[in-house]
């Protein structure tokens, strides 16, 4: 078949784009639109795992950091990525000699796992600043926003 006249099929990314697109991204030209959703880890970075507090008001009852990606702004700029089921409990395992987010390291970064009254599993959500927002399902955005808002770690 000549590739010019190829029915176009949608690949597995086709979900996970139409997700993104239903984020705040600003404005549509001439009109003001919803606003920018930016992202920031300073209270991750401050607060730790205290940052992560279950939030039973919202039904999320845990919070889990399963996915960190870090920079070090070094001669060769060295960029590493953690996971684990929960890099915090990983950490209070290892002791003083692991640091979940080390300090001379750019976030930048993470996957978070909402777990939700009555929900069998986790809920994913990846966070990459200073725009990046993935859901693994989009019911949660509501919740979940609400939630990283209060926390000051989502604004718009």
């Amino acid at each position: 078949m000549d590739a010019g006249n190829a029915a176009y099929t949608p690949g597995p990314g086709a979900a996970i784009q139409a997700v993104k697109e239903s984020l705040p991204s600003g404005p549509a030209p001439g009109s003001p639109g919803p606003p920018i959703v930016t992202i920031a880890f300073a209270p991750l970075l401050a607060q730790g795992l205290s940052a992560l507090a279950p939030e039973p008001a919202l039904g999320i009852v845990k919070i889990l950091l399963v996915k960190a990606g870090f920079r070090w702004h070094n001669a060769f700029n060295e960029s590493t990525v953690r996971k684990a089921d929960d890099l915090f409990a990983c950490a209070a395992q290892d002791g003083a000699c692991y640091d979940p987010i080390p300090k001379d390291a750019e976030l930048t970064g993470v996957t978070l796992e909402f777990y939700f009254t009555g929900s069998p599993g986790p809920h994913w959500v990846e966070l990459s600043p200073p725009r990046g927002l993935r859901f693994q399902y989009a019911e949660d955005r509501e919740k979940i926003l609400e939630l990283l808002t209060r926390r000051l770690i989502v604004s718009f």
